[in-house]
């Protein structure tokens, strides 16, 4: 029999359901009994209603969300299935799925939960994401890296003749000081990587700082009234890394990319199976939509 606690817990379960008529209901259904009325035979029921029916696969999952100590038993488990069928086919009778908003995308959010769990399962082997990884190394590398100084001209020395005399010093590695307004940022002097530059000194000195290589000095580069110099001191290529060093980054890769093949072939089968038609009003048919679908993807 169960415990005291389990009696509470299955009490409350009831009431946050009656509480909560449409959405708990509808979204626990949509990843449990509905599915299951739709791809069961009755006599594969435990329990069968007008609408479906509760299977020991449904049974068995929720007894799974109590402990071993909670002794509870299938009478009490299956009248707390039996509730939350039966409201979730009163929410269907009623018709809220189809015109409830919040409800419809708990919908659909569940069922791709459901696709995204279902695509990643299955661990890929050892093997498989060895050849992912070779098929895909230009995603494995490591950042490009630079070390650059940023230099501040002072107003009076922003004719062209000065500034380019200016930049034909700093390539010559001779001491410029006496041209330079200060320049407060927050670069690091070592290394850095390219992508974080622009946090550091914006996207205009970034950009002229991305193609630099040891020993350059960029063109003058204005930004508003001033007029900046860059000069390059080392830089890193981006290099492919050993699969040992990005396992576990290959495998979220690999599973982000079959979660969305999962729900585009959902979506796919779905729009297949369905029969959908537009109104000539709007100048467009089904298979434009689909072909802008899979452009954007």
């Amino acid at each position: 029999m169960p415990n005291n606690r389990v009696e509470k817990m299955l009490k409350t379960k009831r009431v946050n359901i009656l509480m909560s008529v449409l959405v708990i209901g509808v979204i626990l259904i949509s990843m449990g009994t509905f599915q299951v009325a739709q791809n069961t035979s009755r006599q594969h029921y435990l329990v069968s209603y007008s609408g479906g029916g509760i299977t020991q696969l449904q049974l068995d999952d929720t007894r799974r969300s109590f402990t071993a100590s909670d002794e509870v038993d299938d009478k009490h488990l299956l009248d707390f299935l039996i509730d939350e069928a039966l409201l979730v086919e009163r929410a269907k009778a009623l018709g809220v799925v189809e015109s409830d908003t919040t409800i419809r995308k708990a919908l659909s959010r569940s069922l791709i939960d459901q696709a995204s769990r279902e695509a990643v399962a299955e661990v890929p082997s050892t093997a498989e994401l060895e050849a992912f990884y070779r098929n895909h190394k230009a995603l494995f590398q490591s950042a490009e890296k630079t070390r650059i100084k940023v230099f501040l001209l002072k107003e009076n020395s922003n004719n062209g003749t000065q500034v380019q005399a200016v930049r034909d010093r700093l390539l010559q590695q001779e001491n410029i000081s006496e041209y330079l307004s200060p320049y407060i940022s927050a670069l690091p002097s070592g290394y850095i990587n390219l992508s974080a530059l622009p946090k550091y000194i914006g996207p205009s000195l970034a950009l002229a700082a991305a193609s630099l290589r040891k020993g350059d000095v960029s063109q003058p580069i204005v930004v508003g009234e001033k007029i900046y110099l860059i000069s390059c001191g080392g830089y890193i290529e981006s290099q492919a890394l050993a699969f040992a060093e990005v396992k576990d980054e290959v495998l979220l890769e690999f599973q982000r990319r079959q979660r969305d093949k999962a729900l585009r072939n959902l979506l796919n089968d779905l729009w297949d199976k369905s029969s959908i038609t537009i109104t000539e009003q709007l100048g467009f048919t089904v298979k434009d939509i689909q072909q802008g679908d899979s452009t954007d993807g």
